[in-house]
């Protein structure tokens, strides 16, 4: 399956649900679906996938004491 996959797999980071993972590369994180050739995009994907697009991406961070 991961032949034609363009990145270093190693990088890969499966999260499953709502996206299947995620890609760390050295300039840029990528958000990873792997998709059949006949499987179609849920309604969250689509939004995840819309706002990614929109660059509506933040880093939030938060501190339990």
């Amino acid at each position: 399956m991961l032949n034609n996959y363009p990145f270093t797999y190693e990088n890969f980071r499966f999260i499953g649900d709502p996206i299947d993972g995620m890609q760390f590369e050295d300039d840029r994180i990528l958000f990873v679906e792997f998709k059949r050739s006949q499987s179609t995009q849920n309604p969250m994907k689509n939004k995840i996938k819309e706002l990614a697009k929109k660059g509506k991406i933040e880093w939030f961070e938060f501190n339990i004491e």
